[in-house]
């Protein structure tokens, strides 16, 4: 696990050296995560990533207006983070609002996708798995969810933390499970589909939607114009 340095063209990115020797454990994550969310507040995004989103511009009309309405509640902006999956499809559109909103920007993603990742993605931390197939993101000896990790890390470090779904594929939809039953603040926007509709889509399964309520997130049914 590391944040990386960028690529040319993303010179903004924070740089991390990895230590010298030894396989990451938790205590690294949890040493990174914390560097960059002491003393913040993080809104986390989780959604479709690759399969993107039907109506994109309509969703990110929905993204930047939910962000704006947070920081209206909070009435500031300059501890907020926002976390999301660091590659610029799909639900990486807000990074895209967020640059715009000049909010800072932090993504968690699988090493093999650093170099996808969003030019509007000041901080990246890079997940090495066993094998190139394992898109996962997670702690290496506890198995928590990285972002389930970034929303305790900014609970128990920063000023508080919040998750928001625009729907996703079955990652999304785990990671949403996992924050919901942690006991973070959880809202599904759940009205957004995804442009291809091949891909499993659980959070339009009732049964699993129903448990998620259950387990104490808010659903949404948000108008797509």
């Amino acid at each position: 696990m590391s944040i990386v340095s960028s690529p040319a063209a993303l010179t903004t990115r924070s740089a991390y050296t990895p230590p010298a020797h030894g396989i990451p454990t938790d205590t690294t994550y949890e040493t990174q995560l914390g560097d960059a969310l002491k003393d913040k507040y993080a809104v986390v995004y989780v959604g479709y990533s690759g399969a993107g989103y039907a109506q994109a511009g309509a969703v990110k009309q929905a993204i930047a207006r939910d962000l704006k309405a947070i920081c209206d509640t909070r009435h500031t902006t300059h501890d907020m983070v926002v976390v999301a999956g660091g590659t610029p499809e799909g639900i990486g559109m807000v990074y895209d609002v967020a640059r715009d909103m000049r909010l800072a920007t932090f993504g968690i993603v699988a090493a093999q996708g650093a170099q996808y990742a969003s030019t509007n993605c000041e901080m990246l931390m890079t997940v090495t798995n066993a094998s190139t197939d394992d898109w996962s993101t997670r702690m290496p000896e506890s198995d928590e969810e990285l972002v389930v990790a970034a929303l305790r890390v900014a609970t128990e470090q920063g000023n508080g933390a919040q998750l928001l779904a625009y729907n996703g594929g079955p990652q999304a939809f785990e990671e949403a499970m996992a924050a919901t039953r942690a006991g973070y603040d959880v809202t599904i926007m759940h009205d957004h589909q995804p442009a291809s509709t091949g891909r499993p889509m659980p959070f339009n399964d009732p049964g699993r939607l129903r448990a998620l309520i259950d387990a104490g997130a808010q659903v949404f049914l948000t108008e797509v114009n």
